[in-house]
């Protein structure tokens, strides 16, 4: 085998690993936005004990994060994937002479998308941090929980039993106050009437508060794990995927420089061809990916938001972006992040082609 075929064939692996990356990354993103409304929306617990306090803090830092990926790493995430869909439509849409033209700008155009890929991994690695942070918190809550679950449930017992004897008692006062109704002209009955009622409001208050701590003590547990079973590992599985796209995108920037460094057509063609065989399968994977960020958004702006998470938000991505300045030491490609995510808006928008606008335009 010639080492054109062994380039070739490491290429065809490595676009395979893209397409099966691509493919798998709307499952994680989507499992993470629903765990979150989830979480948020339908695990309510109250903050009336220490345990539950505890997870309440841990909660509501998990949705300061998920104001973060709704406002930017969702964004970013559509704008890595949509440049990788643009890479393909040079192939999918341009003859090759015309593609030969466009080197230059392609090196250009997929060095900043490996940038922006990088950087949107630094930020979720950021979050897996904050959310490994919050799992630490919820695993002292969880000891509390389930302490709290076990004297809930005496607690329960308790007030269940209590709330049985309220009721005979309202009854068996009822029955003294018809016995002696007739001797006291029925000034007894609705004496006792009214002390059975008593009896009967403490004894459904009892019942509702033992139902009411034992639900509580359930939700906080499901909620709890909803963090650890679900959140961390969806984030894990997109950095992973989000390595694939970087490799890619590094990988195809080497490759196409030397093409241009050599110059000729016989490193090149073969490298087209394959690629424009696949082209149209990767833009299908990233209009896949894009579809469902819609519903992912939906999801995270059901989440009760707080006037403090803009600050929160802000504040976080400053941060992120100037420790990436001091991993990469690229001044300048900080500066070219900070304009995007100024000029960014909501919506997923609508892919163009590259006979109406060159990748260099979307970043």
């Amino acid at each position: 085998m010639s080492s054109n075929d062994l380039r070739d064939a490491d290429n065809g692996h490595l676009v395979a690993t893209l397409q099966d990356s691509l493919s798998k990354l709307p499952a994680s993103m989507v499992c993470f936005s629903n765990s979150l409304r989830h979480l948020f929306n339908e695990s309510k617990v109250t903050g009336q004990d220490d345990a539950t306090k505890k997870f309440l803090e841990v909660r509501d830092n998990t949705r300061q994060n998920a104001v973060v990926y709704t406002e930017k790493l969702l964004p970013l995430s559509e704008k890595v994937v949509r440049s990788i869909g643009y890479f393909a439509d040079y192939f999918e849409d341009l003859e090759f002479e015309d593609w030969s033209e466009c080197l230059d700008d392609l090196i250009d155009d997929v060095e900043k998308a490996e940038g922006f890929c990088d950087l949107l991994k630094h930020m979720h690695n950021t979050m897996i941090t904050n959310l490994k942070a919050n799992e630490d918190k919820a695993k002292v809550g969880i000891e509390m929980l389930e302490k709290m679950s076990l004297q809930y449930e005496r607690d329960s017992q308790d007030l269940k039993s209590k709330a049985l004897e309220r009721t005979d008692s309202a009854e068996t006062t009822r029955t003294w106050g018809n016995i002696f109704a007739p001797l006291t002209m029925g000034i007894s009955k609705a004496v006792c009437d009214s002390i059975a009622r008593q009896g009967d409001i403490v004894a459904k208050e009892s019942t509702a508060l033992a139902t009411a701590k034992k639900e509580n003590a359930d939700i906080a547990q499901e909620a709890v794990a909803l963090t650890s079973t679900y959140l961390i590992p969806a984030v894990k599985d997109f950095v992973a995927g989000l390595e694939v796209c970087s490799m890619f995108l590094n990988v195809t920037k080497e490759r196409l420089t030397k093409m241009k460094n050599k110059g000729s057509k016989g490193t090149k063609k073969p490298y087209y061809l394959m690629m424009k065989k696949q082209s149209t399968e990767i833009n299908r994977n990233c209009m896949k990916f894009l579809s469902i960020t819609d519903m992912m958004r939906t999801d995270l702006q059901s989440i009760p938001s707080n006037v403090s998470d803009k600050n929160y938000v802000d504040t976080w991505l400053d941060q992120q972006l100037e420790e990436f300045r001091k991993q990469h030491h690229d001044a300048s490609f900080l500066e070219t992040s900070k304009k995007w995510f100024k000029s960014i808006r909501m919506g997923s928008g609508k892919k163009p082609s590259p006979s109406n606008q060159s990748l260099g335009q979307t970043f």
